[in-house]
């Protein structure tokens, strides 16, 4: 073997295409690293007391990533929580150590695609090129460099081991079954969107488009099958009898609109998968015809498009299989059971692999030489990844993302709250102002508004000195959506007025919704040593101290005043 023999097969070998993935992926994001924590970032990871212990895991298997009590149209995601947890047991609360775990992460979900490709019969050129455009697609970033988007990075990495662990399965390896349904269940208690797995391997029974499966990996796509089902099948038993309170413009649309709306959200995720720009987290969009150019238009080029592929493909049944997998994978957001938008870009971060590689294997087999093939995907994975490299620069700075990102989409009430966040940090009030009062006015739970919105308008007229008007937004922001800062902020309102029974009843409806929420306990303990109970400050402080013992000093200072108005009277 020559020496340019030996280096062409140096470079072709899997560990080292690995290495050149993970490096591609970390490239692309490591300009993410030095961000900030952003948007739900504050709530799900700063300000979760439950992170900061792994002993809170049993409490983390009972609540909402937000921390309050579960219910229907909460999310149910305890391992997306416990990673928090563990990474908070590493960095505390720096976000570079939360941003390099994702993507860390994406690096190795990158990775396990390669291999996957190629396990399913693929050659090392469609697996190669297949996990770089995954690893640069600009409609990761929503899941990685996001904090919050952490429950799309792990759900993903997992899933794809599943079905690597699905194709290696045989008589000889049991012990795998277990393993793989074991993994099955993490990702789906980390996201929901892990369902569409199972459907799909269940559907390789019947129709085996890559190799006949043997009677192990039959049990073991029954199995993850069965679990799909079950747990689809407990979500929208949940829905179904406790209500849907999601607060969004489709959700707000009749069940006939939102059907309306589907041929609009499959062409703009199939837009977004081939030509990802403009980039925005929200899309609110609902249609109330059936005569528009999504379904007259849009489907038929996408048909068109589809057939086109199909049709000069040698592996037909493996491309009808990934066109199934980006449909059924984008099947849970098509807003059959409404969502916080119509459309947002991490819902097809499982369902572009579909896409991907259903194109890749036709271009394999195409009449055009290689060397040409890889130079224009080459030029697409660079296009890609700057994309994504400029997209990260907006997501490391919160008014820089929110104005960007309200500019294209108007009508989101969450963007324009944040907006109004962001500019208040700034001191910049009057436009804070502004923006809240924005973000009232785009909301669809009108007459009341965006709760978050209201409680922060309140926070305006109480700096303004004004109580009774910020007293009104609060309890109008508890009856829209039983926001918690707003019965931390109410609270403190009506202790200022002297109100400490409207006081001590608000905080304790807010710790029914909230059970671990720090501001809420502390202001309870000062409003029971201000009513003359120090047997009930003394009980819930240390019940605070246990998880929050860096309130100490507060509470020794409130039970220091406590003892010298008692000394004075």
């Amino acid at each position: 073997m020559t020496l340019s023999q030996r280096i062409q097969s140096w470079i072709r070998h899997p560990l080292v295409i690995s290495i050149a993935l993970m490096t591609l992926a970390f490239a692309t994001y490591c300009n993410v690293l030095d961000g900030t924590f952003i948007w739900d970032d504050e709530v799900m990871v700063a300000s979760n007391g439950l992170i900061r212990s792994l002993d809170n895991i049993p409490s983390i298997l009972t609540t909402s990533p937000f921390g309050g009590r579960l219910n229907a149209s909460d999310f149910y995601r305890p391992f997306q929580t416990m990673s928090y947890a563990i990474d908070y047991s590493f960095w505390g609360l720096d976000p570079f150590g939360f941003h390099l775990t994702n993507v860390i992460l994406h690096c190795l979900t990158v990775v396990i695609i390669f291999l996957l490709i190629g396990r399913l019969g693929y050659s090392l050129w469609v697996a190669g090129w297949g996990a770089a455009i995954f690893a640069v697609h600009p409609l990761n970033t929503e899941a990685v460099s996001y904090i919050s988007g952490r429950g799309d990075v792990m759900y993903l990495l997992l899933c794809v081991t599943v079905f690597w662990l699905f194709t290696h399965t045989s008589f000889k390896r049991l012990w795998i079954v277990p393993i793989a349904l074991g993994l099955y269940w993490i990702a789906l208690l980390t996201k929901e969107n892990a369902v569409p797995l199972g459907v799909l391997l269940a559907g390789l029974i019947m129709f085996p488009v890559f190799a006949p499966l043997n009677r192990t990996q039959k049990w073991m796509a029954a199995l993850l099958a069965m679990s799909s089902i079950l747990y689809a099948g407990m979500r929208a038993y949940f829905l179904a009898t406790q209500g849907n309170t999601v607060l969004s413009w489709i959700a707000s649309a009749s069940l006939l609109q939102r059907l309306q709306t589907i041929p609009y959200c499959i062409w703009t995720y199939f837009r977004l998968i081939l030509i990802p720009f403009p980039l925005h987290m929200e899309y609110h969009y609902v249609e109330t015809s059936w005569l528009n150019p999504y379904l007259w238009f849009g489907l038929p080029a996408m048909a068109v498009f589809g057939y086109g592929v199909w049709r000069y493909s040698s592996r037909r049944s493996q491309v009808v299989f990934w066109t199934l997998w980006a449909l059924i994978c984008l099947g849970p957001v098509f807003q059959l059971a409404p969502l916080a938008a119509t459309v947002r870009e991490h819902w097809a971060t499982m369902a572009q692999l579909g896409f991907w590689i259903a194109l890749l294997s036709v271009a394999a087999t195409a009449k055009i030489p290689k060397t040409w093939l890889s130079i224009g995907i080459a030029t697409i994975v660079a296009f890609y990844a700057g994309l994504t490299i400029a997209r990260n620069a907006d997501w490391r700075v919160p008014l820089r993302l929110y104005e960007h990102d309200v500019a294209l989409e108007p009508r989101s009430f969450l963007l324009h709250n944040n907006v109004g966040v962001e500019y208040y940090r700034h001191n910049n009030i009057p436009a804070a102002k502004a923006a809240f009062e924005a973000a009232i006015a785009n909301s669809p739970n009108l007459p009341l508004g965006y709760g978050t919105a209201l409680n922060n308008l309140g926070a305006i007229y109480e700096g303004h000195g004004d109580l009774v008007k910020a007293e009104s937004l609060y309890i109008k922001s508890i009856a829209s959506s039983q926001y918690e800062l707003a019965y931390s902020n109410l609270a403190r309102v009506l202790l200022m007025r002297g109100d400490t029974v409207n006081a001590i009843r608000y905080i304790n409806d807010g710790l029914i919704q909230y059970p671990y929420n720090a501001t809420l306990k502390m202001l309870l303990i000062g409003a029971y040593y201000t009513a003359n109970r120090p047997d009930d400050a003394e009980r819930d402080a240390r019940s605070l101290l246990m998880m929050y013992p860096e309130y100490r000093d507060q509470i020794n200072s409130m039970r220091s005043r406590f003892e010298e108005l008692r000394r004075t009277k």
